[in-house]
């Protein structure tokens, strides 16, 4: 934990020497890596049974397709300017997305 402890302090500096971070939020980038921690741990601490999860398979950028905003809320819910439904992020603007029916746990009504 120290080194994720190391790595959030250090952000400010990580945004200075990579521009490109500067558009990330801040969130997202914490939750990246709180994900990188969650991964090291599973790899090292063995489970109640003693054992281990195996060590972690190094993936490339077009296998990580989501992305956390902690804060977000139903304020953050908003129509663009063709009234599709969006989602207003910060330092991204607003997205259209598409909302999937609700579940029906295989009964139907």
């Amino acid at each position: 934990m120290q080194w994720q402890t190391i790595q959030l302090a250090d952000l400010k500096n990580t945004k200075k020497l990579f521009p490109d971070y500067k558009v990330l939020d801040s969130q997202v980038l914490q939750d990246v890596l709180n994900r990188v921690e969650t991964s090291f741990s599973n790899f090292t601490t063995p489970d109640k049974n003693g054992n281990r999860r195996g060590q972690s398979k190094f993936k490339g950028f077009h296998y990580y397709k989501s992305f956390t905003y902690p804060q977000l809320d139903n304020l953050n819910i908003v129509k663009d300017e063709q009234n599709r439904i969006c989602i207003n992020l910060a330092k991204i603007g607003k997205r259209a997305y598409g909302l999937s029916p609700p579940h029906t746990n295989g009964f139907q009504s």
